[in-house]
């Protein structure tokens, strides 16, 4: 969509959150929904213009926003996950998932381990 929309002002972001906490799952060190919100509200008031092009057509972890623009989860906290994050994106850069191919067929799930992701997660 980015690329349709070059030319005008519009930027386009795809935000990435971490674990969420949400009424049905908690994770340790989870990131409350209004975290993203908190994102959306540091790119609309916060951000300048050659930051917005950076991003434009990006999936931007809101733990790398947080940071950038020095913004907390609701409960004052700051997000203890971003070197898990930075280290997910660095693997994810080098090792597509395999939900990202058309061809790959995906794995079983008891074949997947997450644990290092999902450490003490309550589902």
């Amino acid at each position: 969509m980015a690329v349709e929309l070059q030319g005008t002002s519009v930027r386009v972001v795809t935000l990435w959150p971490g674990a969420v906490n949400t009424e049905t799952t908690t994770f340790p060190n989870g990131e409350s929904v209004e975290f993203a919100g908190r994102g959306v509200a540091a790119l609309l008031s916060d951000a300048r213009t050659d930051q917005l092009e950076g991003y434009n057509g990006r999936v931007v972890m809101v733990s790398e926003l947080a940071k950038t623009f020095h913004f907390t989860d609701v409960d004052g906290s700051s997000i203890p996950s971003l070197e898990q994050n930075e280290r997910l994106r660095k693997d994810l850069e080098t090792k597509p998932p395999v939900q990202w191919s058309q061809k790959r067929r995906l794995p079983k799930a008891a074949t997947i381990d997450a644990s290092e992701f999902f450490k003490g997660s309550k589902l």
